[in-house]
């Protein structure tokens, strides 16, 4: 076959990888590829495009190229350099065998071809350069991005409810979609949630799926942690949430936490609320002459718990409520008593704050320590990073407190006086026609919610102990101590014990 009558492909490929960008474009190299074929007599049976890296073997427009040469529908291929027709040596290997067995033709606008044992040997160098070049090109973005990792950036595409910062090179807080990521940690904390209730619109307005949603509630990133490469580093960023909500939200997924199934309010508020105090399984209803029956669910077998009324079940909740309720007149009191307690406290606090600091350089100590004796060998890589990730979380947490404790982070006065309003409130609330409320306030208040007998029995939460202590206290002493002193007295205790005063989840 003369000059005049090769019959030849062209091939353009361009990578969709951000690697490619200098590489012409598509268009462009059709173009040079045309005015090339004019010039040099070259007659163009098809033009062939594909968008896709030649780093591994597998494209489908390229095999089906070869395919067709092989059938005799072209003589050959006419491309703009070897590297857009191979970046690896399987397809190189394979192009060689062509131009070996079948006198394939390679041409190339930049690069001088000839099918002699020295053209193919140089052929199959420039082919090893490419696959070089690309094999750096991708060790040196993984370097930079662990480097990057290192420093606390996050080295890659914000996560949801973050944005990439240009000018920094880090990422901040999406005013937009960061607030949608600390509803989701705080409502999943609640342990009423689940995965599918908790989807939400993404940036596209489609409706994410679950997978996602356990992807954001499993990334330590959200709470100030970057982790690259399978080892955890301190983040510079914002964090949207604190380690403790975020260990929360692991409790509750470790736990399976799903969503309580809806039932009629009306005719069952007190379902799901409490457990069998002989056996353990749920107390369950039914309607049975007219009247809700509460009762357990038997699951594990033969129970001796009885049948209870509804309306018993009610006096038991109200009665256990009152225990806790507090006058206008106390919860004014104990409001100035707790600020006085929170100012002596404040002043207290630098010595705390050098405390937590020294915990903290401490930390930093041991870090660099466990990375000498890892780069010494002293230890496995996995034991490195095992220890590294306790030791971050130890700062997470350190740094926590400092910011509690510098009154950057919320403290335990405000918490503290919400419980107070809550009690203030108990009056109305069990006064209130709507059992459902009851169930609602009670599940707040008390953990380890049983039925024994005709009797409800529960442990108050953290942040209602004081309050309950302090009508045991009243109980104890009849009239040797007044409500006031009592539920002061306690509370006071209480708030100065416990930084975590809150209502629980």
């Amino acid at each position: 076959m003369t000059e005049s009558l090769q019959k030849l492909f062209i091939y353009a490929r361009k990578s969709t990888d951000d690697r490619d960008k200098q590489v012409q474009s598509i268009p462009d190299q059709v173009s040079e590829l045309h005015a090339f074929a004019r010039k040099n007599g070259i007659y163009i049976v098809e033009v062939l495009v594909e968008k896709q890296s030649a780093k591994k073997s597998g494209r489908k427009v390229f095999e089906a190229m070869l395919g067709r040469i092989a059938k005799g529908e072209a003589a050959g291929i006419l491309a703009w350099h070897p590297d857009r027709l191979a970046r690896n040596m399987t397809d190189g290997a394979k192009l060689v065998e062509l131009v070996e067995q079948c006198d394939t033709i390679l041409r190339f606008p930049t690069y001088t071809f000839e099918n002699t044992p020295h053209g193919i040997f140089c052929l199959t160098l420039a082919f090893g350069q490419s696959k070089l070049y690309v094999d750096n090109l991708s060790e040196n973005v993984r370097r930079g991005m662990r480097n990057k990792a290192r420093r606390g950036v996050h080295p890659s595409r914000a996560p949801f409810g973050y944005i990439n910062n240009r000018n920094t090179n880090t990422i901040d807080p999406d005013p937009e979609y960061a607030p949608i990521v600390v509803s989701l940690f705080e409502k999943y904390a609640t342990g009423k949630f689940t995965f599918q209730c908790l989807r939400f619109k993404n940036r596209q307005g489609k409706l994410t799926p679950t997978s996602n949603v356990h992807w954001i509630l499993n990334n330590p990133i959200y709470y100030g942690l970057v982790v690259w490469g399978g080892e955890t580093y301190e983040g510079v960023h914002t964090p949207l949430i604190t380690k403790k909500l975020f260990d929360k939200c692991q409790a509750v997924m470790e736990q399976r936490g799903r969503e309580v199934r809806k039932h009629d309010s009306a005719q069952h508020p007190f379902r799901q609320l409490l457990v069998c105090a002989y056996c353990g399984c749920s107390i369950t209803s039914s309607i049975q002459k007219g009247h809700t029956y509460y009762h357990c669910t038997k699951k594990k077998g033969k129970c001796s718990g009885k049948y209870v009324r509804g309306e018993r079940i009610d006096e038991e909740v109200r009665s256990a409520l009152q225990k806790i309720s507090l006058t206008s007149a106390m919860s004014e009191e104990i409001g100035g008593k707790l600020r006085e307690l929170y100012e002596t406290e404040t002043r207290a606090g630098v010595s705390r704050t050098e405390t937590l600091r020294r915990d903290m350089k401490h930390c930093e100590e041991y870090l660099d320590r466990l990375l000498d004796m890892s780069l010494s060998g002293d230890i496995t890589r996995d034991e490195y990073i095992a220890k590294k990730n306790t030791l971050l979380d130890e700062k997470a947490e350190i740094r926590e407190k400092m910011r509690s404790v510098s009154g950057d982070g919320d403290s335990w006065l405000e918490p503290a006086l919400s419980v107070i309003e809550r009690a203030t409130a108990i009056q109305n609330i069990t006064a209130s026609t709507d059992p459902a409320d009851l169930s609602d306030f009670f599940k707040e208040i008390g953990l380890n919610r049983t039925l024994t007998g005709h009797t409800v029995r529960f442990t108050p939460r953290s942040a209602w102990k004081a309050l309950y202590g302090a009508a045991a206290c009243r109980t104890a002493h009849n009239s040797h101590t007044t409500d006031r002193e009592c539920v002061v007295g306690c509370t006071g205790k209480s708030a100065h014990q416990d930084s975590n005063l809150g209502p629980s989840a």
